[in-house]
């Protein structure tokens, strides 16, 4: 399974020519069920505007991301019905990781996906030197609840540490 460190700047092809459409900048994930709404692409120098590819729109993915249309990759502002995911958008990467009972576990260092199902299946725990964790990594379901200030995850007992 991929994890958002391995695909950060991976390609995405036109499946039938093989031609970049682009590369991987970040990933929109639904907070409630882990799937995956969008993934954005990284901004060329000069352009100002966020072009994103739906979810609904891969075809393939194994070390590219594949499509059937060039035209499945759009500008942000094209998909009105979208808006409020961008309004709610924020990055996992270093998000605070507290336990049930609000104790600070670490940060949000990688997470892992199912790139044919396209869900989030594990997150990876940068441990807090509190606490003595080391890394550790959390299956998503044992994530209570993911918004921009912090994830809840069930306690120690989910745990594993990275190998």
């Amino acid at each position: 399974m991929p994890s958002y460190s391995e695909t950060k700047d991976q390609y995405i092809l036109h499946k039938k020519t093989g031609l970049p459409i682009g590369k991987v900048y970040d990933f929109v994930w639904d907070e409630d069920n882990g799937k995956l709404l969008v993934v954005l692409l990284r901004r060329g120098l000069f352009n100002r505007l966020q072009k994103i590819l739906l979810s609904k729109n891969i075809v393939e993915w194994s070390d590219s991301i594949y499509v059937d249309n060039i035209d499945s990759v759009v500008f942000s502002k094209d998909l009105v019905r979208y808006k409020n995911i961008f309004n709610e958008y924020y990055t996992l990467i270093d998000t605070p990781v507290y336990d049930e009972n609000n104790i600070f576990v670490g940060t949000l260092e990688d997470y892992s996906f199912d790139s044919k199902l396209m869900v989030l299946t594990t997150i990876s725990i940068k441990g807090s030197k509190k606490i003595h964790h080391e890394n550790i990594i959390v299956t998503f379901k044992d994530i209570i609840s993911i918004s921009e200030e912090k994830i809840v995850k069930i306690g120690r007992a989910s745990c594993r540490e990275r190998v």
